[in-house]
């Protein structure tokens, strides 16, 4: 990047809290490594939190990465990882309370580290109801110094319209940058394959009861378990084998060898009136990706679900943890197969 772009950033320097908005491919990562290497050249002590799941650099795709700057760097993948924040999924869609939750407590964890420049790199989700309520609440918690907005034309100005009269966050909107080179659908997918492939390079099994440790994210082994004679008279009534059932309360919790049809819920429903019924088919754990977590629950790890005992309640997991480490699972919504 030119000095000329030295000049258009230069107001956003003073801010303590930076976050970089913008549209798939405006050049958000490029324009974060630059203010990233920008601050720490002055001498600044400097984080970056890289939400974007789906194209991480910092930790790996479904994760919010934690970075701390420590000598100038071309890529942001060079920043030594200070911290991470398992989403499960490389979307935001149908994940932003995790989202927005992560963030914060990144943000928490790089000032609790001492970090005096916290910059946010974000994903390309902006538009539409799901954008703004994403990055709504994002800037809502996170309460950035400065938000600095690539845009092509105005499609970030419904979210900086709340922001319009207020003196906190000052807005910096520049145009994108031309360096930031735009990916393809498949660059995208590729490019999450290869860090996964990375990231998993050196794992191997591990077994885990899971009845000794915290099970996050899941209503799996929360409830008083079905009978033997209750799970064959469901199979029965639905023709579908029950693998595995539990109740708690109002809620019935059952996996099936095969997804549950319709006409087979409302069988199920008739039986368990004025219970919600969470169903899952057996498949839906087949290589799950999980977050291994510490008794202060914060991600150590990520794992792929391999096997899953429902008797037992024993999981074999993939992943480059060791065994002891292991306090906690975290379930997360994506599927990975690893080649």
């Amino acid at each position: 990047m030119t000095d000329h772009w030295q000049s258009l950033v230069e107001p956003a320097l003073e801010g303590n809290i930076i976050f970089v908005l913008g549209a798939t491919d405006t050049g958000k990562t490029t324009l974060v490594t630059y203010l990233a290497n920008l601050l720490h050249g002055q001498g600044h002590s400097v984080g970056v939190i890289d939400t974007d799941m789906g194209q991480s650099d910092i930790g790996p795709p479904t994760t919010l990465g934690l970075g701390e700057v420590v000598q100038p760097v071309t890529h942001l993948s060079e920043v030594p990882l200070r911290g991470l924040y398992f989403v499960g999924a490389t979307s935001p869609r149908g994940s932003l309370l995790p989202v927005v939750v992560g963030a914060r407590q990144l943000l928490d964890k790089a000032l609790s580290l001492g970090l005096k420049k916290i910059i946010f790199d974000t994903t390309g989700l902006v538009e539409g109801d799901i954008g703004r309520a994403l990055k709504g609440h994002k800037l809502q918690l996170l309460r950035p110094d400065v938000v600095i907005c690539l845009q092509y034309k105005d499609e970030c100005e419904p979210l900086l319209r709340a922001y319009t009269y207020t003196e906190r966050p000052r807005l910096l909107r520049l145009p994108p940058i031309s360096e930031g080179k735009k990916k393809t659908p498949e660059e995208r997918r590729r490019h999450r394959e290869n860090s996964f492939n990375r990231y998993f390079e050196n794992s191997k099994d591990i077994e885990i009861d899971l009845t000794r440790v915290n099970l996050m994210e899941t209503p799996l082994f929360s409830g008083l378990p079905l009978s033997p004679s209750q799970l064959k008279d469901l199979s029965h009534l639905t023709g579908n084998p029950l693998l595995w059932g539990e109740k708690f309360l109002k809620e019935l919790v059952l996996v099936t060898a095969n997804p549950l049809e319709d006409t087979q819920l409302w069988s199920i429903k008739r039986c368990y009136e004025g219970c919600y019924i969470k169903p899952y088919a057996s498949r839906e754990f087949d290589r799950l990706l999980v977050g291994l977590m510490s008794r202060e629950q914060e991600v150590l790890a990520l794992g792929i679900l391999k096997a899953l005992n429902f008797e037992t309640k024993r999981a074999i997991v993939y992943t480059p943890l060791r065994k002891d480490d292991v306090q906690g699972v975290k379930f997360g919504r994506d599927r990975l197969q690893i080649s």
